[in-house]
């Protein structure tokens, strides 16, 4: 067996041993458990991947995630996905201290602005959007509105690579699909947003 395929069986052993106790868990769990199966080093990017695949393929559906930030026990604050199954919350982590999304206030509240307290947003241009201070940004909902999903994602295109993400739900009830662009290749702190019918996809682009 390669060693590709044997960190895959160590990691798919991790993530099944969380999905079968119906565990609240983040990459870092998962990785911590996986390290149990092989003597191989597992790095915490390559479960990042493996688990967000498998949760944009469709297995595993009885599961929901969201962005939050987690407080270690050195105190360190860090963000990471948090996975959790039907009837629980991400606010269930252990390490959720005050069991709030990374994106805050009028971020998470506002549909068509996302603008950061460090940057003019007087001079924006059409369908011009300014990161929040922390470099997120969440899709305006006249653009979801627009496209649909794909297998339970939308599909965004930012700097012409796929990106799909499972919407969460917003107080309002409505998908709200956020992101963090700096992460996919976008190098500055405004980005223009249109919708692509023809495409069925969310186009993110430098300005």
């Amino acid at each position: 067996m390669s060693d590709t395929a044997t960190l895959n069986v160590a990691i798919l052993n991790g993530l099944t041993n969380m999905i079968d106790r119906d565990k609240v868990f983040t990459h870092f769990d998962v990785t911590n458990f996986a390290r149990d199966y092989t003597d191989e080093s597992i790095r915490n990017i390559d479960v990042r991947s493996f688990i967000n695949e498998m949760f944009i393929n469709g297995k595993m559906n009885d599961y929901n995630r969201q962005l939050m930030d987690l407080t270690l026990k050195d105190g360190a604050v860090v963000e990471a996905v948090v996975y959790f199954p039907i009837g629980k919350s991400a606010s269930d982590h252990e390490l959720v201290a005050d069991a709030r999304l990374t994106i805050e206030g009028d971020d998470f509240l506002a549909d068509d602005t996302s603008t950061s307290a460090n940057t003019d947003s007087s001079d924006l241009g059409a369908d011009e959007y300014n990161l929040t201070a922390k470099g997120r940004f969440q899709v305006p909902q006249r653009l979801l509105a627009q496209v649909g999903m794909v297998a339970g994602s939308y599909d965004l295109k930012i700097n012409n690579s796929i990106v799909s993400i499972k919407p969460n739900i917003g107080n309002d009830n409505r998908n709200c699909v956020r992101i963090t662009p700096h992460r996919h290749g976008i190098s500055s702190n405004r980005v223009k947003v249109t919708a692509d019918t023809d495409a069925n996809t969310i186009n993110i682009d430098n300005v």
